[in-house]
């Protein structure tokens, strides 16, 4: 890590507290404008200015860089408060305009809810499922790489074994392997 300007500092931890604040307690940023509009996207991040917090705008680039610079995983753990934040505030709001329980429109949102959620999971599932294939392709070009017999015919069954592991789950999500 580089030097760090004190100044620059105070602006990233200035932006990490309100993040974190703002994640922890939704409700009282949920109808601020200027924090809702800041946390949407990157660049209005870093164009923020938020005197109340002494926050002054600045580039996107530079707001990165002096990130990287407060911590290792700097920016990306400044952009992952931001969008844990921005899911938060969205959340409230929509808690807010919740349908009263037990309605009609209160069960259609649990439905879109519960479908959405499920999609996402699905989503999930296929890029972990993608990975594993391409884990145990590699497996196999590493045990044929290494010319060695044993080596190969025991990738060969762990592959025949894990894949009737995983069939019954690419059977019942309609998967085709």
């Amino acid at each position: 890590m580089s030097m760090m300007n004190p100044l620059a500092l105070k602006q990233v931890t200035a932006r990490e507290t309100l993040l974190k604040d703002v994640a922890k307690e939704p409700a009282l940023f949920a109808h601020d404008t200027v924090v809702s509009v800041a946390i949407q996207t990157q660049g209005n991040l870093a164009k923020l200015k938020y005197p109340a917090r002494e926050i002054l705008p600045m580039s996107l680039n530079t707001l990165k860089a002096h990130a990287n610079d407060w911590q290792l995983q700097g920016w990306q753990e400044l952009d992952e408060l931001r969008l844990h934040a921005f899911e938060k505030v969205i959340s409230t709001r929509a808690a807010d305009n919740s349908p009263k329980p037990g309605t009609k429109a209160d069960l259609e949102q649990r439905v879109d809810n519960l479908t959405k959620e499920r999609d996402d999971a699905l989503e999930d599932l296929a890029l972990l499922t993608a990975a594993y294939h391409r884990t145990m392709q590699n497996a196999r070009s590493y045990a044929k790489g290494s010319k060695r017999p044993d080596l190969i015919q025991r990738c060969a069954d762990d592959e025949v074994e894990l894949r009737a592991m995983t069939a019954i789950l690419h059977t019942r999500l309609g998967g085709k392997r």
